[in-house]
Order: structure tokens, then C-alpha cells, then sequence
């Protein structure tokens, strides 16, 4: 099953982007079925304790296709901010 993961992720990411209520509810769902595979079930009830956590070095550590997909995901969210800031000036 774990194999599955980094490509449910990158396909929930897209889905989420889609123009569709129906697609993008059904994502939301999906992402959190994910959450419970990739992180576990949470242990106390402090959400900021450190055993409900994972590093982003552990995450991309156990699923490492996710990382570049993650980075491109990023880069093109920053690049559109860019434009938006400069068309408003």
C-alpha cells in the first residue's frame, strides 16, 4: 500500500484544483484517508505534541517522489503571487 501514497497525494493535489464541487469534495475525503495512512492515528490529545508530529526530512524520507512534486507545487504558487503583486503596482 505504501508504494500507492505519493501518487494518491499527487493526484488529490490536482483534484483539488479542479473546477468541479463534486471532484474536489471527494479530494478532501480522499486526503483524509491519506493523512491517517501517512501520519497515523494521533496519539494525544495536545495537537502540537511532538508525537503527533513528522519532520518534513521523515516525510520526504518515507515518500520520496514527493518531494520534487511538492517543490514544483510551491515554486509555481510563489511565481503566481509574483505576478499578482506586480500587476497591482
Amino acid at each position: 500500500v505504501e508504494v500507492f501514497v505519493a501518487p494518491c497525494v499527487e493526484a488529490v493535489v490536482r483534484a483539488c484544483l479542479s473546477q468541479h464541487f463534486g471532484v474536489r469534495n471527494t479530494a478532501a475525503m480522499v486526503m483524509s484517508a491519506l493523512q491517517q495512512r501517512i501520519f497515523g492515528v494521533k496519539r494525544t490529545r495536545d495537537e502540537h505534541a511532538a508525537c503527533n508530529a513528522m519532520s518534513a526530512y521523515q516525510l520526504f524520507g518515507r515518500y520520496p517522489q514527493l518531494y520534487p512534486f511538492m517543490l514544483s507545487l510551491l515554486l509555481t504558487v510563489e511565481v503566481g503571487q509574483r505576478s499578482e503583486q506586480q500587476q497591482q503596482q
